[in-house]
C-alpha cells in the first residue's frame, strides 16, 4: 500500500523527469557534435556519454512511470545500456579492441531488442512463427537496399562489406521484426496501437539510417560533408529514445 501511494504522487515527478531528459538531448547532442567537428576529444567523450546516459535513464523512468517490469521492458533497458556501451567505447581512441568490442556491445543490443520484440509478438500474438517466410523476405530485400544505397553514397567495395554483412543483417531483422509486431497490433487494434507502431518502426528505421550514415561517414572517400555525421547522430539518439519510449506501451 505504501508503495503504491508512492508511486501516485511521484508519477507526475518522474514524467517531469522523462521530458527533462528528452529536452536535454536537444541541448547535448548539438553541444557533442559542435566539439567532434575536429575529432575526437575528452569534452566529445564526455558529451556522448552524456547523451547515452539520457537515452537509458528515459528507459529507466518509462519503466517507472508505466510499472512496466515486464521482460520486455528488462531486455528493452539491457539493450539501451548496451548501446551505452558501445557510445562510450567507440569514441575512445581508435584501437582495435576499443573498435571491437564497441561494435560487440551495439550487435549484442541488436540481439536484446529483437529477443524483445519476439516477446512481445509472442504475448499478443501466439500462433506467430518465428521464422515468417515474408519477413525472411523483407530482410533480405532490406539488405539489398541498404547495401545499393551505401554504393550510391559513394563507398567503393572493401572487405569491410563482408565483415559488416552480420551486422547488416542484424538490422534488417530488427527493422522487420519490429515493423511485423507494429502492423500487427494495428491490423488487430490492440490498446495504443498506433503509438506502438510509430514507436517500434520509427526507431528501427531511425537505427539503420544512422548506421548507413556512419558508414558513409567513416567509409566513403574522400569523406563526405559534416551534415552525415549530423543525420547520424541525430538520428541515433531519436532512436534509442524511441526504443526507450515502447517500455510506455509495450509489456510482454
Amino acid at each position: 500500500l505504501v508503495g503504491r501511494l508512492a508511486m501516485r504522487y511521484m508519477s507526475p515527478v518522474f514524467k517531469i523527469c522523462f521530458g527533462i531528459a528528452a529536452g536535454l538531448e536537444f541541448i547535448f547532442v548539438p553541444w557533442f557534435l559542435k566539439a567532434s567537428r575536429n575529432g575526437r576529444c575528452t569534452k566529445s567523450q564526455i558529451l556522448k556519454t552524456i547523451c547515452a546516459t539520457l537515452f537509458v535513464a528515459a528507459g529507466v523512468l518509462a519503466s517507472v512511470i508505466a510499472q512496466n517490469r515486464s521482460d520486455y521492458a528488462h531486455y528493452i533497458l539491457i539493450g539501451l545500456l548496451l548501446g551505452w556501451c558501445g557510445d562510450f567505447l567507440l569514441h575512445l581512441p581508435p584501437k582495435l579492441p576499443f573498435t571491437l568490442s564497441g561494435g560487440l556491445a551495439f550487435l549484442a543490443g541488436h540481439v536484446f531488442y529483437i529477443y524483445a520484440y519476439c516477446l512481445a509478438m509472442k504475448r499478443y500474438f501466439p500462433d506467430a512463427p518465428f521464422w515468417d517466410k515474408r519477413e525472411l523476405i523483407a530482410c533480405a530485400i532490406i539488405i539489398v537496399i541498404g547495401v545499393a544505397a551505401i554504393r550510391l553514397l559513394g563507398v567503393k567495395f572493401s572487405p569491410l562489406y563482408i565483415i559488416g554483412v552480420p551486422y547488416v543483417a542484424m538490422l534488417a531483422f530488427m527493422l522487420v521484426k519490429a515493423g511485423s509486431l507494429g502492423i500487427k497490433a494495428v491490423n488487430v487494434g490492440l490498446d495504443n496501437a498506433v503509438i506502438m507502431c510509430i514507436l517500434l518502426v520509427g526507431g528501427a528505421f531511425l537505427f539503420a539510417l544512422s548506421d548507413m550514415m556512419l558508414a558513409v561517414n567513416s567509409l566513403r572517400k574522400p569523406r563526405p560533408s559534416y551534415g552525415y555525421k549530423i543525420t547520424c547522430i541525430v538520428t541515433y539518439f531519436t532512436a534509442q529514445f524511441l526504443l526507450a519510449s515502447t517500455i510506455f506501451v509495450i509489456s510482454a
